[in-house]
């Protein structure tokens, strides 16, 4: 079985990055710090995520990725992530009364 699993730590940043579109249209995105387990790798990779507008960002702990609000088909009818959408991740136990 393959599983994700995203962490963020109580000292996460949130960097704002703001700028002019090509259209001249302004923009701001908030993007959050994480850390994705794969468990393949000893340890685990840094990642930013961009938050929607006007999300709060997500508190420290767990996260498992929101495949439903994450995955969309493209305009080539291929699977592509969209923006991530994270949920608590479910405890071992949990995850064995589910299955």
């Amino acid at each position: 079985m393959s599983k994700l699993v995203i962490e963020i730590q109580p000292n996460a940043e949130v960097r704002t990055q703001s700028g002019t579109s090509k259209n001249g249209k302004s923009y701001s995105i908030n993007k959050q710090e994480g850390w994705i387990h794969n468990f393949r790798d000893p340890y685990p990779t840094k990642i930013n995520i961009a938050l929607h507008s006007n999300a709060t960002p997500y508190a420290p702990g767990m996260y498992e990725i929101n495949l439903v609000d994450s995955v969309m088909v493209d305009r080539y009818g291929e699977l592509t992530f969209g923006r991530l959408s994270l949920v608590p991740a479910r405890k071992p136990e949990q995850q064995l009364k589910a299955s």
